[in-house]
């Protein structure tokens, strides 16, 4: 119930998956991504096929967990508008190549990407603040989450 509560569904506890809304479904993933209290929260298009509403409440769920909770957030998502509010730093990746790493700033000031084109991801941090260095392995390439 704890989860339930810092992801705003208390209300709906009994509620089946058919009975929400997009979003809150959404809001379980991320609970469910959070029971093991991870240093490290990866969502995986956490903003597909939301209404522009929608999307912007998991966002700010989102900013508002990697504060209070001080976990560092990973977003893998095809949408540059999400990159562009939510996170700190991202790496581009084209046909499972890396095409361009840095701050977003850095990014959106030099391209060296074509926006649209292709089925380009981005693999992009929302660190926290206190968060400590992360390093992992993901498909055979080691990285590392150092925050800023």
């Amino acid at each position: 119930m704890e989860l339930l509560d810092l992801v705003g569904l208390s209300d709906r506890a009994s509620s089946y998956p058919s009975q929400l809304s997009g979003g809150q479904k959404q809001r379980v993933g991320i609970a469910r991504g959070l029971a093991t209290n991870p240093p490290v929260l990866l969502c995986d298009e956490p903003t597909s096929a939301l209404d522009a509403e929608s999307t912007q409440q998991v966002l700010h769920l989102i900013r508002d967990l990697r504060d209070r909770l001080g976990v560092t957030v990973v977003i893998i998502t095809h949408e540059m508008s999400v990159v562009r509010e939510i996170c700190d730093s991202v790496t581009l990746l084209e046909g499972g190549k890396i095409i361009q790493s840095g701050t977003v700033e850095e990014i959106l000031r030099e391209p060296n990407f074509s926006p649209g084109a292709g089925s380009g991801a981005a693999a992009a941090c929302r660190e926290s603040p206190g968060a400590q260095r992360q390093t992992g392995n993901f498909a055979g390439h080691s990285f590392q989450l150092d925050p800023r």
